[in-house]
């Protein structure tokens, strides 16, 4: 069998995408009620959906 030769190259690259992907990112556990969940699953990225949410609360625009 032939060793696989990795380029340098591209050893640079996935540390440089790993940085990348978590810059300035914090991983948090929550629990959340299930019908929180079913909506969070309806609007595609949760994470995403959840900083729209702390945004619009920072603005003062969520209605009760």
């Amino acid at each position: 069998m032939a060793d696989k030769q990795i380029s340098p190259r591209s050893l640079e690259n996935l540390k440089l995408g790993a940085l990348k992907r978590y810059q300035g990112k914090v991983r948090c556990n929550f629990t959340i009620l299930p019908e929180t969940l079913e909506w969070l699953k309806r609007g595609g990225n949760a994470s995403s959906r959840i900083d729209q949410l702390v945004a619009a609360a920072k603005r003062k625009e969520l209605k009760p």
